[in-house]
């Protein structure tokens, strides 16, 4: 049996401390988490994730929800309502990486039905 420092190739790929920047559709917001992994929107914070402080996010409005995304992932879901966030993670992406015209309602619906399916 081999130890994994037998088995270990090195990766063709180099590594980036800084990922390049991403580029949101224009009916896409893009908002920064602030250092407490806050989200502000209209004076309000809202938790998304400590992981993302400084990161910039997409923050699309559906409804009277926000629909947040950081990069090809939507993240959580805010009720603007009862301001309650509703973590989640689903791909954002369809075909050929772009994002399809309302597609943000479209996830609803399949969020939605998720939950009642329970």
């Amino acid at each position: 049996m081999q130890v994994p420092a037998q088995r270990y190739e090195r990766s063709d790929k180099r590594y980036r401390a800084q990922p390049p920047s991403w580029d949101y559709q224009e009916s896409v917001q893009v908002k920064r988490i602030g250092t407490s992994g806050s989200l502000r929107w209209q004076g309000k914070g809202y938790f998304v994730s400590n992981a993302l402080n400084g990161r910039w996010v997409g923050v699309e409005p559906v409804e009277d929800k926000l629909l947040v995304r950081y990069r090809q992932m939507y993240l959580c879901e805010i009720d603007l309502k009862t301001d309650r966030v509703t973590s989640f993670l689903k791909p954002a992406t369809t075909g050929g990486g772009r994002l399809q015209h309302n597609q943000g309602k479209e996830l609803l619906k399949v969020y939605r039905m998720s939950w009642l399916n329970l």
